[in-house]
């Protein structure tokens, strides 16, 4: 059992060993946040980050973490930096560019992810 300290309100908790380091209702609340998140996306395309934090109540910051980790898209914004870890270009979302992510891809032993979005290892 490996026990840590929530990383949003610094709660002992349980730590299951993969994401986060969140407690329970820090994860839900994060969960709910982002649906609150992608419905307003849903109905309003366009918005920019500083639209949905004032439609939804959610932190710019909480915003920016799930452009960083590739779960909503901004188009047309610059995304306050975001660059590939690998080449170093300008991206909408996530940690690496699509032309990193192809060549990541075709490696020997790379991780590949189906249409349902498991992962395999390729051998």
């Amino acid at each position: 059992m490996e026990f840590k300290i929530c990383d949003n309100c610094n709660m002992i908790f349980q730590y299951k060993g993969s994401g986060d380091v969140l407690c329970p209702s820090c994860t839900k609340k994060d969960d709910e946040d982002y649906e609150k998140v992608k419905a307003f996306l849903a109905e309003n395309p366009g918005a920019g980050e500083e639209e949905i934090a004032g439609g939804t109540g959610v932190s710019m910051k909480f915003i920016a973490k799930l452009v960083k980790d590739d779960r909503i898209t901004i188009k047309g914004q610059n995304n306050q930096g975001l660059t590939c870890k690998y080449c170093g270009i300008s991206i909408q979302s996530g940690k690496y560019c699509a032309d990193c992510k192809r060549k990541f891809a075709l490696e020997p032993g790379a991780v590949r992810i189906d249409g349902t979005g498991m992962r395999f290892l390729r051998r």
